[in-house]
């Protein structure tokens, strides 16, 4: 359900939603959803429409939920990934660029991701140019860390200035425990990890890695 689908209406997005799941919820066999609501008027109450919505869809496995450059907060998030330890996840992708998240935000889906019991293959999490820092990134990392049947991983955290060298050495310890993970993509552009911690990170990459992606160049020098 693309984001322009949101954007040609100009009656309240939440009776909008309502209409929409009203129709999804009617699909028995309904696996993989896509919200994408970027550049949207979107904001924390129809986050709670929607994870109220989406209850009436338990049979998701996949599921992308788009925000960038929204006015969600970790209120809006905290009510969708309230409902995800509910459905089968395999894949979840949530983009939270440009937003109004801070370390709740996080923590929240930290939170939740413990509470999965299906066998996640698939996480991304976008959150570059948002004011998130590395005390809900260590805990994030910690979570990921148990989900051993982890195999994508892609965490963005570019243009976040409270992001420093200290994530790193969390992040290759849940490298070394997450065995099944092949494919790797972190963006670091722009915050206040330094080359050498970059470079500690890429001696990770393994002869079992299909894809090992790091992203880090800084404007200026800090």
């Amino acid at each position: 359900v693309h984001g322009a689908f949101w954007r040609d209406f100009s009656e309240d997005l939440n009776e909008r939603l309502t209409i929409v799941f009203e129709s999804l919820s009617k699909f028995t066999n309904l696996i993989h959803l896509k919200l994408n609501f970027a550049d949207t008027r979107l904001l924390d109450r129809e986050c709670a429409t929607i994870s109220h919505l989406l209850r009436s869809c338990p049979t998701i496995s996949v599921l992308d939920f788009w925000a960038h450059k929204t006015m969600i907060s970790d209120a809006g998030v905290t009510y969708i990934v309230s409902v995800l330890p509910s459905l089968p996840l395999k894949d979840l992708g949530l983009d939270l660029t440009e937003t109004h998240i801070s370390d709740k935000a996080i923590l929240s889906i930290s939170e939740n991701l413990l509470k999965l019991t299906s066998k996640l293959r698939f996480f991304a999490l976008h959150a570059g140019e948002t004011s998130i820092s590395d005390i809900s990134l260590k805990v994030l990392l910690k979570a990921l860390s148990s989900i051993q049947s982890l195999s994508n991983l892609q965490l963005w955290v570019n243009n976040c200035p409270k992001v420093t060298d200290d994530i790193i050495y969390h992040l290759i310890a849940m490298i070394m425990k997450c065995r099944n993970i092949i494919h790797f993509s972190f963006d670091a552009k722009e915050t206040m990890i330094t080359e050498p911690l970059m470079k500690d990170l890429s001696k990770e990459k393994t002869k079992k890695h299909e894809t090992f992606d790091l992203y880090h160049k800084n404007k200026e020098k800090r």
